[in-house]
């Protein structure tokens, strides 16, 4: 299966397929690799790729994917019409941001009622020495910060609560 995903600005063909057992192959671009899986969590990946061992986080919202991929960050963002997912306008009411991944809050990057725009550092959360940035999914308000740092976190705790900011609206806190 193959993914048109926009890489910063810049359009790349994706695909990947299962060789045998925990063997994978990938090609984005021009560039093909064979990588084994190490191990597979919820929003985790450990992937062996010519002897070297490589971390990936995984998070999702609608049509953006943010990867942490040994400690650097990375949105993807597919190219598929704002229907398939629906828009924020759409959806209204509110979401609750969590953690990707078990760790300790590092840095809150925001204050209750900010106004920020989509892919805004929200949050920074560290596990295994690593630091994953929280980005903002969509334009928002911040309604709420449910952690401080040096809180320890896991993929339930529900870190801020935001509202989308829809157009015409004007925010009431």
């Amino acid at each position: 299966m193959q993914e048109n995903l926009n890489i910063d600005g810049k359009e790349l063909a994706v695909s990947a397929r299962k060789l045998s057992g925990n063997k994978i192959f990938i090609k984005a671009g021009q560039k093909e690799i064979e990588a084994e899986i190490l191990y597979a969590g919820e929003n985790e990946l450990i992937l062996l790729v010519d002897g070297k061992k490589y971390r990936c986080f995984i998070s999702a919202y609608r049509d953006k994917v943010f990867i942490t991929l040994d400690g650097i960050n990375y949105q993807l963002h597919r190219n598929e019409s704002d229907d398939y997912y629906g828009s924020v306008d759409a959806k209204g009411g509110e979401e609750e941001i969590k953690s990707p991944i078990p760790g300790k809050v590092v840095k809150v990057c925001v204050e209750k009622g900010a106004k920020l725009k989509a892919c805004d550092l929200l949050i920074i959360v560290e596990a295994m020495k690593m630091e994953n940035n929280i980005y903002a999914p969509f334009d928002l308000y911040v309604e709420n910060i449910f952690v401080q740092e040096g809180e320890n976190v896991d993929t339930e705790k529900t870190l801020i609560k935001t509202k989308p900011i829809t157009a015409g609206q004007d925010y009431e806190k």
